[in-house]
């Protein structure tokens, strides 16, 4: 490094490419196939963070709609098998519309930020690591077959009856009303 105040200033662009900053980036791509083991949900929120990072707010936020949309997709299909009494045609759609799901979105909002991404940097630009982020879908993960293993518990136990049971008798009595808690207590009105 040069300590002379009067030597003349030094712009160092190598981070720069065709007038546009190069910031670190997730391959796009990479993410792509990430989302085919993990999530569209992986793969977008990946998108949209990309997206912010190149400046692109209204890309971004499309890409969030599409995490929202699927995380809903799957926090429904999930309900949907843990209560049903027949499972296999509500697994037969829920692959389906994940698979459309899947391809709509690799080829609405994941590829053209790949091509994007190699019309302006082309293969030379700063990458992220994917250690960080793989960790946090792992966790997610699990937390959600954990929390679908509860339910699914839960809803073969019965417990969600017997626990309103239990609710509504601890409310009624609370309120200190014996006709109340007599109606609680035995699970019908008195004549």
């Amino acid at each position: 490094m040069n300590t002379n105040p009067y030597a003349p200033l030094v712009a160092h662009a190598e981070d720069v490419h065709g007038g546009h900053a190069k910031p670190p980036l997730w391959n796009p791509n990479t993410a792509a196939l990430w989302s085919l083991a993990l999530s569209p949900a992986f793969g977008a929120w990946i998108h949209m963070k990309n997206w912010q990072a190149l400046g692109e707010p209204e890309k971004a936020s499309e890409s969030r709609n599409w995490v929202i949309a699927t995380l809903l997709f799957s926090l429904l299909m999930s309900v949907a098998t843990t209560f049903a009494q027949e499972t296999q045609p509500i697994d037969f759609a829920a692959d389906v519309i994940n698979l459309v799901l899947m391809l709509c979105w690799y080829f609405g909002c994941a590829r053209p930020q790949a091509e994007n991404v190699k019309q302006r940097f082309g293969k030379s630009y700063p990458r992220k690591g994917w250690r960080q982020p793989l960790l946090i879908a792992l966790v997610l993960w699990v937390a959600a077959c954990v929390l679908v293993a509860v339910l699914i518990e839960v809803q073969a136990a019965g417990a969600p009856s017997l626990a309103w049971q239990r609710l509504v008798a601890v409310r009624l009595a609370s309120r200190g009303n014996g006709r109340r808690r007599r109606v609680a207590e035995t699970g019908r009105a008195s004549q």
